[in-house]
């Protein structure tokens, strides 16, 4: 019985080790296509295979798309004093709390951007910096530069800068910034050198307004000042935002017909 007893034991052993390397294998083919579909372990799509750690900025961050929906809470949002593109009375606005090192805020750019030239008389997009310059050292150094040049050039050349450093996520180098400076007629050594702590402590502040909305990832989104919940592909973020429109033109529509 003895003999018996201890078989079942050595069976139960290699068959757990078994499975043990099943799961192995399908977690490393996980981590394998991940990498061929352009996105490799990285604190932004979290660890190649599992959950980030509950309190490291991946945690919001995960590999995949989800399924996603606009809170049904409305967040009241400071937009004075930040870039805005769009119509000065939109309808919905859209608040982007971004990193210039993001290639998920990349690839959202061009969206939000075809949003706006379809609706704009409709549609404003309001950039607040959240750099994560825990784990991309240059998302800081760009951060500060986007609100040089938003000081110097306003707007319209923020938006510029904005999109060509979206266009290419290699441009991080201080000679690639002194280059896209001087197309927008703006001189970046001097003003990064002499202006550095007022411009960091504008971008800690745009961080502070970040984690007190408890926004923990680049980008996040609020609609009309309700906060997109989950990991939309840029698709779904379109999707989303044609939604408030609608709603909004109905809820305007309903107001003049009570007027009149």
């Amino acid at each position: 019985m003895k003999s018996i007893a201890i078989i079942a034991v050595l069976i139960a052993g290699l068959a757990a080790t078994a499975w043990w390397k099943v799961g192995a294998s399908q977690h490393d083919t996980a981590a394998q296509a991940r990498q061929a579909a352009g996105k490799p372990s990285s604190p932004e799509n979290g660890p190649a295979g599992g959950n980030a750690a509950p309190n490291s900025p991946a945690a919001d961050s995960p590999a995949i798309a989800q399924p996603a929906h606009v809170s049904s809470q409305r967040t009241v949002l400071a937009l004075e004093g930040s870039p805005r593109r769009g119509s000065a009375s939109p309808l919905v606005t859209i608040v982007e709390f971004g990193d210039f090192t993001s290639p998920t805020a990349q690839q959202l750019a061009p969206v939000l951007q075809g949003l706006i030239a379809r609706h704009p008389q409709e549609i404003a997009h309001v950039w607040k910096d959240n750099p994560a310059t825990s784990y991309r050292p240059r998302s800081g150094t760009l951060a500060r530069f986007g609100r040089a040049v938003f000081d110097q050039k306003g707007d319209e050349g923020f938006w510029k800068a904005h999109d060509e450093l979206f266009r290419d996520l290699s441009q991080t180098s201080d000679a690639d910034l002194e280059r896209i400076g001087q197309e927008l007629g703006v001189a970046v050594r001097p003003i990064l050198s002499t202006q550095q702590e007022e411009l960091t402590a504008q971008v800690e502040q745009s961080l502070a307004e970040a984690r007190s909305h408890g926004v923990t990832s680049s980008p996040t989104l609020f609609i009309n000042g309700r906060r997109v919940q989950g990991r939309p592909e840029p698709g779904q973020i379109a999707a989303l935002i044609e939604q408030e429109l609608t709603a909004s033109r109905k809820h305007a529509t309903s107001a003049k017909s009570e007027q009149e």
